[in-house]
């Protein structure tokens, strides 16, 4: 091959190898102008963005809220609502031991601070057929020796008997009913747990400070002695009262609620009674936050 033709050829080869890496250039070029132009649009739309729906689209109503209450159930259940530890309510400098009365004792009962449970802070309870029976309005520093005819306090009552567990049943379902009609609705306190920490016995009258003062046991019983010791019966619904002058006597912790009363504030009516009707007869029954949101949400409970 002469020189001539040779030197032709080479400059043919490099003409085309410079045109193949211009096409691949020009391809790649291609492409990202491509996808820019795809990133532009896109980006121009960004600000219309879809309203997703959060509920199947094919679902034409709605479905209430599934509530599922784990419960530990555990011996602080069975124990005192107020265990007059140190804190457990605004003063309380906890637990005592009073020579000639007992050791560990709780004292805590202020009676300018109100004690939620099964009894009408604000009313005097008279105790009678078992049970109590709200028959008056307490006084307004919630004591019952001002002529009251039911000399139960029942705020004492809320501190001096409400386990732990009463608390939440009421909060939930307005009491636990033992006698549940159209005519009478008479609720009972859980099962005291006495062993161990769960509910110490408590204390109140002369000699017994509650980290304030005295609190005479007339002014929130009806019993006269100077002071009293306040026992749980283990594993039962009762309470027993030991008096200083003697004649140890055991309550059953059952009171009548939602009983309409005129001569009472609030016609007798607790905070918690709601009116019902079967079409026949109107009455009003204890509820909780169950029965108010059982239309809207569904209920389960499962415990260990």
């Amino acid at each position: 091959m002469n020189i001539f033709f040779k030197k032709r050829l080479i400059d043919f080869l490099n003409i085309f190898y410079s045109l193949n890496k211009f096409l691949k250039f020009t391809m790649h070029a291609k492409s990202l102008f491509n996808a820019s132009l795809m990133f532009l649009c896109i980006s121009s739309y960004t600000h219309a963005a879809i309203d997703l729906a959060d509920a199947p689209l094919n679902l034409s109503t709605g479905a209430g809220a599934n509530v599922l209450f784990n419960m530990s159930v555990e011996t602080p259940m069975g124990g005192g609502a107020y265990n007059d530890a140190p804190g457990s309510i605004p003063g309380c400098t906890g637990r005592k031991n009073i020579s000639g009365i007992g050791n560990n004792l709780g004292t805590c009962y202020f009676p300018s601070f109100e004690y939620i449970g099964y009894f009408d802070p604000l009313k005097c309870y008279s105790y009678s057929s078992n049970r109590f029976n709200p028959i008056d309005m307490a006084s307004p520093d919630h004591s019952c020796d001002d002529g009251q005819t039911g000399r139960w306090s029942s705020n004492f009552l809320n501190w001096a008997t409400m386990t732990a567990i009463d608390t939440y049943i009421l909060t939930m379902t307005g009491g636990r009913r033992v006698v549940d009609t159209t005519s009478q609705t008479v609720v009972e306190r859980s099962l005291a747990f006495v062993a161990g920490y769960a509910y110490h016995t408590k204390a109140i009258g002369t000699g017994v400070t509650n980290s304030i003062t005295d609190i005479p046991l007339s002014s929130v019983t009806p019993l006269t002695a100077n002071w009293a010791r306040i026992v749980q019966v283990n594993n039962t619904s009762t309470v027993r009262f030991e008096p200083s002058s003697g004649g140890n006597t055991t309550y059953n912790v059952r009171l009548e609620v939602c009983k309409v009363n005129t001569s009472l504030t609030n016609d007798g009516l607790e905070n918690y009674c709601i009116a019902r009707t079967d079409g026949t007869d109107n009455y009003y029954k204890p509820e909780g936050l169950i029965q108010r949101n059982v239309n809207k949400m569904r209920f389960g409970v499962m415990a260990y």
